[in-house]
């Protein structure tokens, strides 16, 4: 069972993950969590275990990486 609830966490922080880039404001951590079907605390500590980084960096980045390709263009 280790391996299949490591890959529910994975599955339910790579749609966070997707709920982020489709956004153009950041979703809140309760929102993520609560559609994730976990605890805010919780949730936290998955995504940064699988990304390495909190939401609200991850969503700096996604908003970072928008921003370049704006002023590139």
């Amino acid at each position: 069972p280790e391996g299949e609830r490591a890959a529910l966490h994975r599955e339910a922080v790579a749609a966070a993950v997707r709920l982020i880039e489709a956004s153009e404001a950041l979703p809140s951590l309760a929102a993520l969590a609560a559609r994730a079907g976990y605890a805010r605390h919780h949730f936290l500590r998955l995504f940064r275990e699988v990304t390495g980084v909190t939401p609200r960096s991850y969503a700096e980045g996604v908003r970072a990486r928008r921003l370049q390709a704006a002023l590139g263009q």
